[in-house]
């Protein structure tokens, strides 16, 4: 009998700390969300100016550009900074559209796990992985390019 409760005990323990460690890891993914207001935005040349534009890719034909709130960190290893409105309009002119049979180009909003708004997403890719780490307020994005697309 006391084996069976030892047993049980460190199944039960370790069944916490797997739901506890879990937990905290993901308390720091965010997420895009449609927002069709964006392409208005875009449109009518009419994007936050209060954020800072980041493009990944090539130059002349980005994979994605990025607005984000300057309340946040951008850790932007992956990405190139827009120097002007102008050019971030021209980014999303341009946007690569490798994706295969994929025609439409998203417009999200990139939202911290607790809904908070971060920043913005435009790209033919439909996701990428987004890190939002509240406490410490750094955000993350992937390049949403895939390699298999050149196959």
């Amino acid at each position: 009998m006391e084996k069976w409760h030892k047993k049980w005990g460190i199944l039960g323990l370790t069944a916490l700390l797997l739901v506890f460690s879990l937990g905290g890891c993901l308390e720091s993914w965010g997420r895009l969300k449609m927002n069709p207001a964006l392409n208005d935005g875009w449109k009518n040349r009419g994007l936050n100016p209060d954020y800072t534009y980041y493009y990944c890719g090539r130059s002349g034909l980005p994979d994605a550009v990025v607005g984000i709130d300057k309340a946040w960190t951008f850790d932007s290893r992956f990405w190139f900074r827009i120097e002007s409105m102008d050019e971030v309009y021209d980014k999303i002119d341009n946007l690569s559209n490798l994706e295969r049979d994929q025609n439409i180009r998203y417009a999200k909003d990139i939202l911290a796990l607790d809904g908070h708004m971060v920043g913005t997403y435009f790209s033919y890719y439909l996701t990428t992985p987004v890190f939002v780490d509240a406490v410490t307020g750094r955000v993350v994005l992937y390049d949403p390019y895939k390699q298999e697309d050149d196959k």
